[in-house]
């Protein structure tokens, strides 16, 4: 089995960066490649959320009212997925959340959307009432 060998990695910092460095490594305690090690890793991680963050932007630029734009499957099955794993949340009452959407039937009174409706009934039948 092999085993992962670190690599040496000659960086020549400007002379303020290093004072930096320097100065970062003394107040924490701990070597100055430590800090810059990590410095990098933090920095790697950052630009990979951004350059995925950029790729789905473009996709979604580039999906905006095709039919790959909404998939009602998927997003019913996101809807479901959410009230699974949030069954007893108090806030599904709130005004803004679909179960508690109201609409006016003509009449002045207010009544529930159908989509409020199924999900309120399928709460319902999860808590047994």
């Amino acid at each position: 089995m092999r085993t992962a060998v670190n690599k040496n990695f000659h960086l020549p910092l400007p002379p303020t960066l290093y004072a930096d460095l320097r100065a970062a490594a003394e107040r924490v305690g701990t070597p100055a490649t430590d800090v810059a090690r990590e410095a990098i890793k933090v920095w790697l991680k950052q630009e990979r959320r951004r350059r995925i963050h950029a790729e789905l932007r473009a996709y979604a630029e580039v999906t905006a009212g095709s039919k790959d734009d909404f998939d009602p499957a998927v997003s019913a099955a996101g809807v479901e997925s959410f009230l699974a794993a949030h069954p007893d949340d108090d806030w599904r009452a709130e005004p803004g959340f679909p179960g508690a959407r109201r609409s006016s039937n003509g009449s002045g009174k207010s009544t529930q959307t159908p989509a409020g409706k199924a999900l309120a009934s399928k709460r319902a039948r999860r808590s047994g009432k």
